[in-house]
């Protein structure tokens, strides 16, 4: 009887959760896939489950998103929106054309095109959800823009190819023009 007892309660926990049949999902051979764990994570289950993930080479993966989206206070908010609005009508096209010239004769500092390139697609966002209105932001669609925006994407791209080590940071210049 003690011998009984003892194989009764042992102190041991059996792995084996069971063999389940899952009727209507199909393995490889056409037949019904057969599932050797607990049915409380079935839900999770995929084909992939047990493969091995393959790694990616940091110069192939995709560059992350850093973009923490944060709420100021509305007076704040209102306080910039009027701001951009007199900047739009007063002095966007001029200081956009002088910021290209300068940026064109390379009398500015290294990479000063990407601040550039950044505040072009802000303030065309901000016209766009702001009644759009063409006349204020007619520096940024002059061909010469066009042109500018276009000779800095193919730059980008080139050093994208040659300098390796910093392919993150010419794919986002690339991704800003």
């Amino acid at each position: 009887m003690s011998c009984e007892f003892c194989v009764a309660v042992s102190s041991r926990h059996s792995r084996f959760g069971g063999s389940f049949v899952v009727q209507g999902l199909k393995a490889i051979g056409e037949k019904d896939v057969i599932y050797h764990r607990n049915l409380n994570n079935f839900k999770y289950y995929t084909h992939d489950m047990g493969k091995a993930v393959r790694r990616v080479p940091k110069r192939n993966r995709q560059a992350q998103d850093c973009r923490d989206k944060r709420r100021s206070a509305l007076n704040v908010r209102l306080f910039l929106r009027e701001f951009c609005v007199d900047f739009l009508e007063n002095c966007y096209n001029r200081l956009m054309y002088l910021v290209k010239e300068s940026l064109i004769r390379e009398q500015t500092q290294q990479h000063d095109e990407t601040y550039y390139l950044w505040a072009l697609s802000f303030f065309m966002a901000f016209n766009r959800g702001n009644a759009f209105r063409a006349d204020l932001v007619s520096e940024t669609m002059s061909i010469r823009t066009f042109h500018f925006i276009e000779r800095n994407i193919t730059n980008y791209y080139e050093m994208l190819l040659t300098d390796r080590k910093e392919a993150t940071s010419w794919s986002r210049r690339m991704h800003l023009a």
